[in-house]
C-alpha cells in the first residue's frame, strides 16, 4: 500500500480543480497499480519506467552481437 492521500476518482478530480484555484503545482490525476484509488500527481504526464536486469542486459548484448549490431 501508499502513503498518499486516497481519492474515488470523482473527488480526486475535485481536489485537482480547487488545487489549479489555488495555484498549486498538481496537474493531474491518475489511478495507483499499488493501492487502486486516485492520487494528484505534479508530473506532466505518466511515463513508464522499465528497470532491467543484469541478466536482461547482457542478453540484449549477445543478441546483438548475433544480430551484427555490435
Amino acid at each position: 500500500m501508499c502513503n498518499k492521500e486516497k481519492f474515488d476518482k470523482k473527488s480526486a478530480q475535485t481536489a485537482l480543480n480547487h488545487c489549479k484555484k489555488e495555484h498549486r503545482n498538481e496537474k493531474r490525476i491518475y489511478e495507483c497499480n499499488k493501492c487502486g484509488w486516485w492520487h494528484l500527481t505534479s508530473d506532466e504526464e505518466y511515463v513508464e519506467k522499465v528497470y532491467l536486469g543484469e541478466e536482461d542486459l547482457l542478453f540484449k548484448e549477445k543478441w546483438m552481437k548475433l544480430k551484427g549490431g555490435l
